[in-house]
């Protein structure tokens, strides 16, 4: 019973991660600053 349950979960279409629309990282970082979770995003290192 458990394992069939989990077997159903597992292959439930409408629980597989969909990729948003949002595909670059100047875009990423536009959308969270238009919400305002941040104030600011850090350079990425050089090194």
């Amino acid at each position: 019973m458990l394992v069939k349950n989990w077997w159903d979960i597992y292959n439930d279409k409408t629980l597989d991660y969909k990729r948003s629309a949002i595909t670059t990282r100047a875009e990423t970082e536009a959308k969270i600053l238009e919400v305002g979770l941040v104030g600011y995003i850090t350079a990425s290192s050089t090194v």
